[in-house]
């Protein structure tokens, strides 16, 4: 099996980040026969939107016509070229004994490989069929994470090691935590090794946001101070004072270079109140040797903003800021230290943009990327009524959104991909500079389909669209009705040589029956 690059954008999770400005959604329209569905999908879209307005559940159904709109014109082009994508395969969740996160996934050349609870599991891209699976005895609710990306077919799973998983890291004496590391090669489904994490200097073992980080040869895990064990044998590997001495909230492997957003004690005599002096982006090789390292800029209070996410490290742009309040978005010299923001780049509910990253990691942006000097940033759906100027022939409400590029060099927009009558979009991830994006079923007929955007214009080119059987079933209507990807909300997407894979990233024991993991592919 050949070694496949690391998928940027694996699933982060954790309570769901308010950084979606959706919007609640009209009661959907009564279907023949299909009362009690109907009143399962308000429901849930109340309950979603009630968590952060994650999981938008549009009304209406998958075969309607929306009136010859742009939106529709591109569907029936890709029909005529590509043919319809019906379903190449799915996998229903089955039983689960608690409400947990399926926490991982990855690609191989011949499988997707997913992190379930209680096991681990690969499926064959073309058939769907199970190839192997890898038993996890531990917790029911297990909530730790795993490494987004994989080295030499190997990846690292933290495990829990006992109940009442925390949400922050256990306290001294409280039983929980993620406290054993596990790493798997998926080429054969075996284990590599698994080993026991002490408790750190506070007697408190890594909680449930904290993620391992592969490189070539190494497994790290952000603990304080942090731990370097050998990929191959699980060896616990010395690393040397600049890192081992540093507590970092979050680690992040860009390339060949180790981001952590770290607390580092000694930068300042003042170690009794927090400030900028203590909070830092620093940037490692792969011999954990300090590049560079970057201060925050200050809030309004004086105080270090904390880094959201960064979207790319060469050129260095990172988003700093709150939860539930405007960040910034920097373009940012690691040698001088000099920070420029794009003054173009607004958030919160005032601002044009969805916030490029979710805040819990920092490879954590599903609404944004970094492509050929351009910022390509998502913006936030604007709801447009029957009736308004630009509603058109609609006859529901509905959401529209675009992508928008700005230049790093000058902040300027560079291109819009233009909102259109009958189209949102979401950023799926890929593993490489290509820019690819989901647009939804909506209220008026328009239907789910992909689109390749070009970085260097703005062209969107429909390369899918999803067939009249597959929008005909009501077990797919969440999937066709995402609005969001990853960034802690209940489902993700993964793109390869044509083939759409949605997976339900919260498993519980109501939800047994339906779809955890199906796939798109064209004809």
């Amino acid at each position: 099996m050949n070694q496949q690059q690391p998928w940027r954008g694996q699933p982060q999770y954790g309570p769901p980040p308010q950084y979606q400005q959706y919007h609640r959604f009209p009661p959907p329209p009564r279907k023949r026969g299909n009362r009690g569905l109907i009143v399962l999908v308000v429901a849930v879209t109340l309950l979603a939107a009630a968590a952060g307005g994650y999981f938008l559940f549009f009304a209406g159904g998958g075969g309607g016509s929306g009136g010859g709109t742009a939106a529709d014109q591109d569907y029936d082009a890709t029909v005529r070229e590509h043919g319809a994508a019906e379903v190449a395969w799915r996998v229903a969740q089955g039983g689960a004994a608690d409400q947990a996160v399926a926490n991982g996934a990855w690609l191989t050349g011949e499988h997707l490989v997913r992190r379930l609870p209680g096991r681990v599991v690969a499926y064959d891209l073309s058939s769907g069929d199970e190839a192997w699976a890898f038993p996890l005895d531990d917790p029911p609710k297990d909530n730790c994470k795993s490494s987004r990306e994989q080295s030499g077919n190997r990846v690292a799973l933290l495990r829990s090691v006992g109940e009442g998983q925390p949400r922050t890291k256990s306290r001294a004496g409280t039983p929980g935590g993620c406290g054993k590391l596990t790493v798997l090669d998926l080429g054969t489904g075996k284990e590599v090794f698994t080993a026991d994490l002490a408790p750190d200097a506070d007697k408190k073992l890594p909680d449930t946001m904290a993620r391992p980080v592969l490189t070539a040869d190494r497994v790290v895990v952000d603990t304080a101070p942090g731990r370097v064990f050998d990929l191959a044998g699980g060896a616990e590997v010395p690393v040397p004072p600049a890192f081992a001495g540093c507590t970092a909230p979050s680690l992040g492997l860009f390339g060949d270079v180790l981001l952590a957003d770290s607390t580092c004690p000694g930068n300042t005599e003042d170690r009794d109140h927090k400030n900028d002096e203590l909070r830092t982006l620093r940037a490692y090789d792969a011999n954990f040797a300090l590049k560079w390292e970057w201060k925050t800029p200050k809030d309004d209070k004086g105080e270090p903003l904390p880094v959201r996410g960064v979207l790319s490290v060469d050129p260095l742009v990172v988003e700093v800021g709150h939860s539930g309040h405007e960040t910034r978005l920097l373009a940012v010299d690691p040698a001088s230290g000099a920070a420029k923001p794009f003054a173009a780049y607004k958030t919160d509910t005032r601002g044009e943009f969805k916030y490029a990253c979710a805040g819990q990691g920092l490879r954590d942006c599903p609404a944004a990327k970094v492509v050929g000097g351009k910022v390509i940033l998502s913006t936030s759906p604007v709801q447009v009524n029957p009736g308004d100027p630009d509603a058109g022939g609609a006859q529901a409400t509905e959401f529209r959104n675009e992508l928008v590029a700005l230049d790093i060099a000058t902040g300027d927009a560079a291109w819009r991909t233009g909102k259109v009558a009958g189209r949102a979009l979401a950023m799926v991830p890929t593993d490489d500079n290509r820019l690819i994006a989901f647009q939804p079923e909506n209220p008026n007929g328009a239907k789910a389909m992909v689109f390749s955007v070009n970085p260097a214009d703005g062209k969107a080119t429909p390369v899918l669209a999803i067939g009249p059987a597959a929008l005909a079933d009501d077990k797919l209507n969440k999937v066709l009705r995402n609005q969001s990807f990853g960034g802690g909300g209940e489902s993700d997407a993964l793109w390869r040589d044509g083939l759409l894979i949605v997976i339900r990233t919260v498993y519980r024991p109501a939800t047994a029956v339906e779809i955890s993991t199906v796939a798109f592919r064209g004809k």
